[in-house]
């Protein structure tokens, strides 16, 4: 579903997921767990895609503040960071 657009820096369907987690907010989960993808494309834009939806709704992503925090200090792309 996030890998519309083969370019890693592409924002692929970013904008439509976004809608949806804000729409649906239990299916975060879903795209929570693509940031530990091993594809750089799909981590970025699910990077997009929730910083796009926790703009309006920032409790999104409360409930994975730790598992957040962690990934800051293992991250190597910067959209992470």
């Amino acid at each position: 579903m996030l890998v519309e657009a083969r370019h890693r820096l592409s924002v692929g369907r970013a904008p439509e997921i976004a809608a949806l987690i804000v729409a649906k907010p239990r299916k975060a989960p879903l795209l929570i767990h693509c940031l530990w993808d091993s594809d750089p494309g799909v981590v970025n834009r699910a990077a997009d895609a929730l910083e796009r939806a926790s703009r309006g709704q920032p409790s999104i992503l409360e409930p994975w503040r730790a598992s957040l925090l962690g990934l800051l200090t293992e991250a190597r792309e910067n959209k992470l960071r």
